[in-house]
């Protein structure tokens, strides 16, 4: 039965690689999972990784992880099997909820758990900026899973089992829909980004802002946003152009029309 540092010591030796060329999911771990080389861009690998990571240590044969290409199923199998939880532990298998998706659409290997409740974990298919797309198997600091999100705990030799913790309820009551950026506006915000949740714009850098940034560079055509984390005029206006309300890069007090957008967009369950 392999430990977690034998699933860690193969994901460590796999940093750095990359699919070539950029942008088109050629990379061994989907020529193992499919038997053959794959072309075209519909063959996203960060759970193909996981997988193959497994596969390397052991850990497929053991029956502790899964063999899998979709995330929603890997947690699944977990979450069948009462090795499920909350909390970040070394060697559990992390499954994120990004932004947009409506479900869980990442994974990656906790490799470190930080005094602060953050971890570090290997992902595959990431780059710099945290995508889930990115085309390379990179070391990231994460602080959420967002809503749907978990971990799962493979039976580990040498390990007492974990005891499962229960998922973070996320059902929250209808925002009032009075054009106040308050907090429970901004923690709805936040879980809807699938950043902490704590109510608080942090300054000078903002999580959600920077997760917003990214989503509104990706959402609009032409924009350009420097990923700061500050929610400064350039942001305001892009973020008035997406939810299509006036655009001048100011959010009114003491009733934005923005925020107001906002939060009827949040109570409908999207962003």
């Amino acid at each position: 039965m392999p430990t977690a540092e034998d699933v860690l010591t193969i994901a460590r030796t796999e940093l750095g690689t990359a699919e070539s060329p950029a942008g088109s999911n050629k990379v061994k771990y989907n020529t193992w999972y499919y038997g053959k080389a794959v072309s075209g861009d519909d063959y996203p690998w960060c759970a193909v990784f996981v997988s193959w990571v497994a596969q390397t240590a052991g850990a497929l044969d053991a029956g502790i992880i899964p063999k899998h290409a979709y995330t929603p199923s890997g947690a699944k199998w977990f979450q069948d099997r009462g090795a499920w939880g909350s909390a970040p532990r070394v060697g559990a298998i992390a499954f994120y909820e990004f932004s947009g998706m409506g479900r869980i659409s990442h994974v990656g290997i906790v490799e470190t758990v930080n005094a602060d409740g953050s971890w570090v974990a290997i992902e595959g298919n990431t780059d710099g900026n945290g995508s889930r797309t990115g085309g390379i198997v990179m070391r990231q600091r994460r602080s959420s899973v967002g809503q749907r999100g978990g971990f799962g705990y493979p039976a580990y030799a040498g390990a007492a089992a974990p005891t499962p913790t229960a998922p973070v309820a996320t059902t929250t009551a209808a925002l009032t829909v009075d054009g106040d950026l308050g907090p429970a506006t901004i923690k709805a915000l936040q879980r809807a980004l699938g950043t902490t949740v704590d109510g608080v714009i942090s300054r000078p850098r903002s999580e959600m802002v920077q997760v917003l940034q990214r989503k509104l560079n990706t959402a609009l055509d032409g924009e350009d946003l420097v990923v700061d984390g500050d929610l400064g005029t350039k942001t305001v206006r892009a973020l008035q152009r997406y939810l299509g309300t006036t655009v001048d890069g100011v959010i009114s007090r003491p009733r934005s029309s923005m925020v107001e957008a906002l939060q009827r967009r949040l109570n409908e369950g999207r962003f």
